[in-house]
Parts: structure tokens; C-alpha cells; sequence
């Protein structure tokens, strides 16, 4: 069983160390939720790579696809007041065209619950040592521009923000990625310390080793499990700490 338990707890630690940070700038922003559009989106791009390309091209698809849309929010973010609802509108398109894409296959449902909440259990040692290689670049691509390049942050934030999404779904989901993103940030910010990234951090894997004993101790599916643990300590926090 342990071999079985560790990936799947050192995968999670890597995915909220790298999504917590983004987390909390997609909070400040007040685009919280671009990163469900994005992941939709994401998974757009595996289902047209599946049924048209027989997944051949299952990554290449889900980058461009990625990508095109965290660069089409940034764009739309400096020149429309509302965009929040322009997210939602681009995640109700992902959303539907992945059903209307998907049902030209038999086994369309099937791949509808795998990229809405894949099984985290079949993570192995080598995506945990990808996964950590890859992010680490991604956090000092970050690094860095908010350093040197602070003008030019957003040219490297969105397309480091896409493509973590991309890795991610491929491992957890698009609903798993969304609640590691943004409840974690969401606590950590709300608590107001001087240290909110520590605060997600720490929350997020507390709660999150927490669904995992649970789905593995009942047989619960992994996936969303996490959603509802994380998703029900996220309502908990808001209803507890006030922030006027």
C-alpha cells in the first residue's frame, strides 16, 4: 500500500507547493476563476487530440489550447471591466464543446470523469521527479521576472500559469486543480498574515493528506474526495474569519 500512498502524497505536496504561489496572485487579481477556464480548456485540447488524432498529439493540443486562452484572458483583463464574467463564458465553452466533442466516442463519459477528476493513485515516482523538475523552472521563470523584468511580469505569468494548468490536469483534473488553486490561497489570504503563501501552504497539505486518508480509509474516489475536503475547510474558513 505504501508504494501506492507515496507518490500520490509527494505528487500533492509538489502540485500546492507550485499552485498555492499561483493561487494567491489569481486571488489579488480578482480572476479567480481562470484557472477553471484554462483547465477546461486544457482538457478541450486532450478531448479533440483523442477523438481526431487518436492522441497522438494529446499535449501539443492541450498547450496551444492552454496557452491561447490564459494569453486571450490577459488580453481581454486590460481592455474589458468585466471579466470575470468573460472567464465564465470561455469556461461554458470549454465545458460544452468537451460534451459535444466527447460524444463522438463510445466511451465518452469515461474520459468526461478522467479529466474532471483523474485518479491521482496511478501517479508514479517518476511523475512526482518530473513534475518537481518542471515547476521548480516554472517558479524561478517567475522568480525572476518579478525581480529583473517587473514591467514584463504578466508576459510571463500567464504562459507559466498555463502550462502548469496543463501539467496538472493531465495528473489530478480540471476540479481537483481548481480547488488546490485557489482554497489553500484563498485561506492563506484570508487569515491576513504577512506570510500568506506559508499559511496555503500548510493548510492545503494538511487538507489535503486529510482526503486522501479519507478516500483510501472508505474507498472514496480520489479526486473528489479532495474537492469536497478542501472545498468544505475553504466555506468553513469563510464563515469563521471576518475580513471587512
Amino acid at each position: 500500500m505504501i508504494d501506492i500512498i507515496l507518490p500520490v502524497l509527494l505528487i500533492t505536496t509538489v502540485v500546492i507547493l507550485m499552485h498555492a504561489y499561483l493561487g494567491i496572485e489569481i486571488i489579488k487579481r480578482q480572476i479567480i476563476f481562470t484557472d477553471l477556464a484554462v483547465g477546461q480548456m486544457a482538457a478541450l485540447g486532450v478531448a479533440v487530440s483523442l477523438i481526431f488524432f487518436n492522441e497522438e498529439l494529446r499535449y501539443l493540443f492541450s498547450v496551444m489550447f492552454a496557452l491561447s486562452t490564459s494569453l486571450l484572458i490577459a488580453y481581454v483583463s486590460k481592455t474589458n471591466r468585466y471579466i470575470e464574467a468573460f472567464i465564465g463564458i470561455v469556461y461554458a465553452f470549454g465545458l460544452s464543446s468537451i460534451f459535444l466533442v466527447m460524444s463522438k466516442s463510445p466511451s465518452g463519459m469515461e474520459h468526461i470523469k478522467e479529466l474532471t477528476a483523474s485518479d491521482v493513485l496511478y501517479v508514479d515516482f517518476k511523475d512526482v521527479l518530473f513534475t518537481a523538475f518542471f515547476y521548480m523552472i516554472l517558479f524561478l521563470i517567475l522568480f525572476s521576472a518579478k525581480r529583473y523584468m517587473p514591467e514584463y511580469y504578466d508576459y510571463f505569468y500567464f504562459p507559466v500559469f498555463a502550462l502548469t494548468i496543463v501539467h496538472s490536469v493531465g495528473l489530478v483534473g480540471v476540479l481537483v486543480v481548481f480547488v488546490f488553486l485557489i482554497v489553500p490561497a484563498f485561506i492563506g489570504i484570508s487569515f491576513n498574515g504577512k506570510s500568506p503563501y506559508l499559511i496555503s501552504v500548510i493548510t492545503g497539505l494538511a487538507l489535503a493528506y486529510v482526503g486522501i486518508f479519507i478516500s483510501v480509509y472508505f474507498d472514496f474516489p480520489v479526486g473528489y474526495t479532495l474537492s469536497a475536503v478542501l472545498s468544505m475547510s475553504g466555506i468553513a474558513v469563510a464563515l469563521v474569519v471576518k475580513n471587512d
